[in-house]
């Protein structure tokens, strides 16, 4: 019975990155440094590839609040934008919740969302 904690890496070489994602509304994920908010240097990246943003949603059951939400939406790449190991549509907004783990193009690095909830506005 020793307390030794394993970490969770899922036999990956890299451990899993920690994007910060609360400080703007939108978040631009490419290859293209000098536009990407989020530099990824794969070479299955594209250079404009999918974007994170927060979204206001209503809360259900009340008309008066609106909660904002991280949403993804991969922007046509060409190696496709996965969530949670599915591969997403393009074009489309796809609502994340905390845990969900997103990827990019072919590259096996794993992003994960911490948290979903940020200051709801009243």
């Amino acid at each position: 019975g020793d307390n030794s904690t394993t970490n969770n890496m899922n036999n990956s070489e890299q451990p899993l990155d920690t994007l910060h994602i609360s400080k703007q509304s939108a978040y631009l994920i490419g290859r293209q440094e000098v536009i990407a908010d989020i530099h990824l240097a794969h070479a299955s990246i594209s250079s404009q590839h999918a974007v994170l943003q927060y979204r206001a949603v209503q809360i259900s059951g009340n008309n008066q609040k609106t909660s904002c939400q991280p949403y993804v939406m991969d922007l046509e790449s060409t190696n496709g934008t996965f969530l949670n190991g599915v591969k997403i549509d393009a074009a489309r907004y796809y609502q994340l919740k905390r845990g969900d783990v997103l990827q990019f193009g072919a590259s096996t690095r794993e992003y994960v969302l911490l948290t979903a909830h940020t200051t709801s506005l009243s």
